[in-house]
């Protein structure tokens, strides 16, 4: 199924090639990091990582949540996720994929937002070293 809907995606991409931004649960995870307590497809993962690259999208981190999928005796997964065309990062400078609350459900909403982070001035300190 996920070969299938990636094939789709592809030949998709090929034919509208501008503006992409395609999120949802992919039911794979791009390398083992994105896993824990859980048995995936080193294969999958891989061609995965190939449409995500063939395609010319981007990843982003996840901010708030490493997993966006947990099961029974803690297992977890990034299987939710946005990709996104490099022009979104250069047009929204801090768009970022967050990962929220969940309810009911065994996976994690994201959302895709436009949030600028406020570092606040950091005060600066003299510390005088003279004796």
């Amino acid at each position: 199924m996920a070969d299938y809907f990636m094939r789709i995606l592809s030949e998709l991409r090929n034919q509208f090639a501008s503006l992409w931004i395609v999120g949802g649960v992919f039911n794979v995870v791009r390398c083992i990091s994105e896993r824990s307590r859980c048995l995936g497809s080193k294969k999958g993962s891989r061609e995965f990582d190939n449409f995500i690259h063939n395609c010319k999208l981007i990843d982003l981190p996840m901010v708030g949540k490493k997993f966006t999928w947990y099961g029974p005796d803690n297992k977890k997964s990034r299987l939710g996720r946005f990709l996104l065309e490099e022009f979104w990062l250069i047009q929204i400078k801090d768009i970022q994929q967050l990962g929220l609350k969940r309810s009911i459900s065994d996976h994690f909403p994201i959302l895709l937002a436009d949030i600028e982070i406020d570092w606040n001035p950091r005060p600066f300190k003299f510390i005088s070293m003279d004796g």
